[in-house]
């Protein structure tokens, strides 16, 4: 049975609960045209309407086949390598941080990779909160790292995970500058 004609099975249904008018009916002594009860009511079989399992998949998945659809907003992250000459150069006063990947991905609303080259005695910024996780690894010099007030000596090969929310921060303590790596994602 399609839905075309169960629209049309409900609709005959609805016609033919009609009652009869009270006009043509026949009255009982004392009645009104008001209190009187048709003698001929005509009732439709009650229809239970209840959709399939591939029915209720259609409807349930309609709202993100709705979203898939919509143009807008930013392209997910290319499939590409990249190396530090093709990244994009941020020049701030602290050093140069690079951006290698910064966008939505086919899993993740974002992640970013990029990387910090602080000058001796420099932080990027203070510690701070972020909604997204992060990694941060250390490739060069040495430095301190923060999380949750807990602050660890750190130098090459060093890795930090702070989880979304977490107080966090790094600071070049050596004399040379230093290379850290980060690693942002928002599920």
């Amino acid at each position: 049975m399609t839905w075309a004609s169960l629209f049309r099975v409900v609709t005959d249904c609805r016609h033919r609960t009609v009652i009869a008018n009270p006009r043509s009916a026949s009255y009982s002594a004392g009645e009104s045209e008001s209190d009187a009860q048709p003698l001929v009511q005509r009732r439709c079989p009650t229809i239970e309407l209840m959709p399939n399992r591939r029915e209720i998949l259609l409807i349930s998945a309609l709202p993100a086949i709705g979203a898939l659809a919509v143009p807008g907003g930013p392209p997910n992250l290319p499939d590409i390598t990249m190396n530090s000459s093709r990244a994009k150069p941020d020049r701030q006063p602290f050093g140069g941080p690079r951006i290698f990947f910064d966008g939505p991905t086919n899993q993740l609303q974002l992640m970013t990779a990029a990387s910090r080259l602080p000058e001796p005695a420099m932080s990027p910024h203070p510690p701070h909160r972020r909604p997204e996780e992060e990694i941060m690894v250390v490739t060069k010099g040495t430095g301190e790292m923060v999380v949750e007030g807990k602050v660890a000596k750190v130098g090459l090969g060093a890795m930090m995970y702070c989880a979304a929310g977490m107080l966090h921060g790094v600071k070049n303590t050596g004399t040379q500058p230093s290379l850290f790596y980060f690693y942002r994602w928002r599920a």
